[in-house]
C-alpha cells in the first residue's frame, strides 16, 4: 500500500443550510464544547422532533467543512422524551450524558441519566442507565477527568425538591461514587469542569423565590466533599432578576471564566455575562456585552487556535425590529470584545439560537444552531476566524462594561447516592434531510486537505482498489449516497472492495473505520 500525496489547495466553500428536524422546544441542543477541533469535520447533536409519533429524540451528524453529512445516527424510542444535554470526546469515542423517559416505566413521567458511547463515525453503540427508585435523576453536564474518567452533574427529584447530584464513572461506566448536595432554595446545575488540581467546579443559578434567580458556584473535593459554595450579584439589588453562568473555562490555576448572562447589569435587558474569580471563588471582575434588548449566550467554546472564547446565543438588541436573531461574540480571555457578528437573513425575519462552535481547520469554524421560521429547523453555517461568512452575517458593535459582582456564600448537606446501573438501550435508526440555503465559494484555502485514502478506479464500476495510510487497518468499509444515507456495509481488511451491483450511478462516500473508531471517509463516483 502506498500513501497518496496531499493535493493541491482547494476551494473553500462558505454555506448556510438547515437539517430539516424540528429541535425539541425545551432542549434544543446539547453542548460539544469538549469535543475535538480542528479535524475538517463538526459534530451536531439536536434533541429533535423528527418524528412527531417517536417524541424528542436525540439527532447526531457529523458534517464536514463543504456541509455534507458523513455520519448520522438518531438515537430514542416512541413517545418518551430522550434528552442528549452534553458531549465530551475522549480518544475516538463521544461521551453523551443526558436524561430519558424510555428506561424506568415503572411510574409515569420519570427520568433516567444516561451515559451513551458512541465512535467518532457514530457506529458502534453503548448505553450506561443509573436509576434511583421513586425518584427521578438528570444528567445535565459532563467532562472528563485527567485520570481518564467521567464526571456527570445534574440533578435528583425527591417527589417535592431538587437537589444537586455529581457521579463519578469509568468509561465503562462503572459507578466510582455519587453524592447529593442538598443547598438552600432551588438550585440548578448547568457546567461541570475539573480544575488542574483534581478539584472540581460547578456553576448554574439558585431561585430565592418567583422571578428571582442568581447565579452560583460550588467547589469539590477530588472525591466530592464540599470545599465552598458562592451565590454571585448577592444580596440581590431587585426582587426581579434573572441571572446565571452556564459555562466554566479554567484558563489557569489562579483564574477561570464563568460565562452566562445577567439583566441586572450591562447595558439593559438581558446581556452576556463573564466573571473572573480565582479558585477561591473570590470574583475579581465581571464584563457584560449587550445592548438595551434582550441578548443571552447559549454555547461557548474556547478557541486554542486563535486563543479566544467563542460565545454564541441570541440578540434582539441589534436585529431590525429588535427580532431575536443568532450572534457570536469573540471574546479575549481578559475580556475585551473583538468583534460580534448576526447571522440569518434578517429581512426575513429568521429568528436564530446559536449554540455549538467547532474549529473545521485554520481558516474557519462551523456554527450551528436553530432556525424557528418560516420552519422549525438545525442552522449551519461555516465561517472565517473574524466570524463572517459570504452568505448572511452582519457586523454589530454591542457595548461593554466592566463591573463587580458581590458574592454569598453557602453550604450544601451532603449524602451519599446509590444509583441503580443497567445496560439497557434506547433504539436506534437515520436521518439526513436538509436543505442548502446559500453557498459561496471563497478562494483558495491556506491549507492542504487532509490526507485520505486513494480510490482506484475513480469514476469506476464497482470493484475498487483502496491506497490507504501506513499504520491505518480498516476493518469495516460503509458506503452512504450523496444525501449521506446508509447503503451499503461489510467488513473488510484488505483487497479490493466490492460494491452492491444494484448500486445506482452518483456521487458516493465510502467511509474506512478501525477497530477504535478512528475513521477516513472519501468521495467516489460510479458510472
Amino acid at each position: 500500500m502506498t500513501l497518496l500525496a496531499a493535493g493541491p489547495l482547494r476551494a473553500q466553500t462558505h454555506f448556510e443550510k438547515v437539517v430539516d428536524a424540528e429541535p425539541f422546544s425545551i432542549d434544543g441542543m446539547a453542548q460539544v464544547s469538549q469535543i475535538k477541533q480542528s479535524t475538517g469535520r463538526g459534530l451536531i447533536v439536536t434533541n429533535a422532533t423528527i418524528d412527531p409519533v417517536n417524541g424528542a429524540d436525540m439527532l447526531l451528524q457529523v458534517v464536514d467543512g463543504d456541509g455534507a453529512v458523513l455520519h448520522d445516527l438518531v438515537i430514542g424510542g416512541p413517545d418518551y422524551h430522550d434528552i442528549c444535554k452534553e458531549v465530551v470526546q475522549i480518544g475516538g469515542a463521544y461521551y453523551l450524558a443526558g436524561h430519558t423517559r424510555g428506561i424506568d416505566t415503572a411510574e409515569a413521567h420519570t427520568f433516567t441519566a444516561f451515559v451513551i458511547k458512541v465512535d467518532t463515525a457514530l457506529g458502534s453503540f453503548r448505553q450506561i442507565n443509573y436509576i434511583l427508585p421513586g425518584q427521578e435523576l438528570y444528567a445535565n453536564a459532563i467532562t472528563a477527568t485527567l485520570d481518564g474518567r467521567l464526571l456527570i452533574a445534574g440533578q435528583v427529584l425527591d417527589g417535592s425538591e431538587f437537589h444537586t447530584c455529581v457521579m463519578k464513572t469509568d468509561t465503562a461506566g462503572t459507578l466510582l461514587w455519587a453524592k447529593q448536595y442538598d443547598i438552600p432554595f432551588s438550585e440548578g446545575i448547568a457546567c461541570i469542569r475539573e480544575l488542574s488540581g483534581g478539584d472540581i467546579l460547578l456553576s448554574g443559578s439558585v431561585t430565592f423565590g418567583f422571578e428571582l434567580s442568581l447565579p452560583l458556584a460550588l467547589k469539590l473535593g477530588p472525591t466530592g466533599t464540599m470545599k465552598w459554595g458562592k451565590y454571585y450579584n448577592y444580596p440581590a439589588v431587585s426582587p426581579v432578576e434573572r441571572s446565571s453562568f452556564q459555562f466554566i473555562r479554567p484558563t489557569s490555576v489562579s483564574d477561570v471564566l464563568l460565562v452566562g448572562h445577567t439583566d441586572v447589569k450591562g447595558a439593559g435587558g438581558q446581556d452576556f455575562y463573564v466573571a473572573h474569580i480565582d479558585t477561591s471563588g473570590t470574583s475579581h471582575e465581571v464584563f457584560t456585552y449587550g445592548g438595551t434588548q434582550f441578548d443571552e449566550p447559549y454555547g461557548v467554546d474556547y478557541d486554542a487556535s486563535t486563543g479566544v472564547l467563542m460565545v454564541q446565543g441570541t440578540s434582539a438588541s441589534f436585529s431590525p425590529g429588535f427580532q431575536p436573531q443568532g450572534i457570536g461574540m469573540r471574546i479575549a480571555t481578559q475580556g475585551s470584545l473583538l468583534n460580534a457578528t448576526l447571522y440569518g437573513d434578517p429581512t426575513t425575519q429568521q429568528p436564530i439560537d446559536l449554540y455549538q462552535y467547532t474549529r473545521l481547520d485554520n481558516a474557519s469554524g462551523l456554527l450551528s444552531g436553530v432556525r424557528e421560521f418560516p420552519a422549525n429547523d438545525i442552522y449551519l453555517t461555516r465561517i472565517t476566524n473574524t466570524g463572517s461568512n459570504p452568505c448572511n452575517a452582519v457586523a454589530v458593535t454591542p457595548t461593554v462594561m466592566q463591573d463587580t459582582t458581590s458574592t454569598g456564600d453557602f453550604t450544601a448537606v451532603v449524602t451519599a447516592l446509590a444509583p441503580q446501573a443497567n445496560a439497557l438501550e434506547l433504539p436506534t435508526y437515520h436521518f439526513t434531510g436538509d436543505t442548502l440555503l446559500c453557498a459561496f465559494t471563497a478562494g483558495v484555502a491556506d491549507h492542504a486537505p487532509e490526507r485520505g485514502f486513494g480510490i482506484q478506479p475513480n469514476p469506476g464500476e464497482g470493484t475498487l482498489w483502496l491506497d490507504l495510510p501506513p499504520a491505518f487497518h480498516p476493518t469495516m468499509a460503509e458506503v452512504r449516497d450523496a444525501t449521506g444515507r446508509p447503503v451499503h456495509r461489510t467488513r473488510w481488511a484488505a483487497g479490493p472492495l466490492t460494491l452492491p451491483a444494484d448500486l445506482p450511478p452518483g456521487l458516493f462516500l465510502i467511509t474506512l473505520r478501525t477497530a477504535d473508531g478512528t475513521a477516513l471517509t472519501e468521495r467516489y463516483v460510479k458510472h
